[in-house]
């Protein structure tokens, strides 16, 4: 029974949260909340659109902080979530960058075996690695 007046919050929609979380980035808000809040997402519609871009924003996120245990985790739910030559080619970079040379080749050659064309046209080299992998 709750106190008078005083009910449980309704879980928050997962766009809602989303929504929050980058929010929480734009501002420079400490990772725990944001991370948090990605998580959240994931927990509420693990699924959805929504779960997909929080698992490629935590995938950035880890990546970029060094966490490459949970970088590839997440990369890989990312890409069970929604399958994208691009987000594939993104995860190879980081593989071979950070010392996965077996990985990286793994993943760029079954890209290739799917997508022969996949790389025509790209820069091989830039200093981002999200517009590489989407050129």
């Amino acid at each position: 029974m709750h106190p008078a007046g005083h009910f449980p919050e309704a879980p928050q929609p997962a766009e809602e949260l989303l929504r929050r979380a980058r929010d929480l980035v734009q501002r420079q808000v400490p990772a725990v909340d944001a991370v948090g809040t990605l998580q959240a997402i994931i927990a509420t519609r693990p699924h959805s659109p929504p779960a997909y871009e929080a698992q490629l924003i935590l995938a950035r996120y880890y990546a970029a902080s060094g966490q490459a245990e949970q970088a590839e985790a997440a990369y890989r739910a990312a890409l069970a979530l929604e399958e994208s030559p691009a987000l594939r080619a993104e995860l190879a970079r980081y593989l071979a960058e950070v010392g996965d040379g077996e990985g990286a080749y793994d993943l760029y050659r079954s890209l290739l075996s799917e997508y022969p064309d996949a790389f025509t046209g790209m820069r091989l080299y830039a200093d981002n690695p999200e517009q590489v992998a989407s050129d």
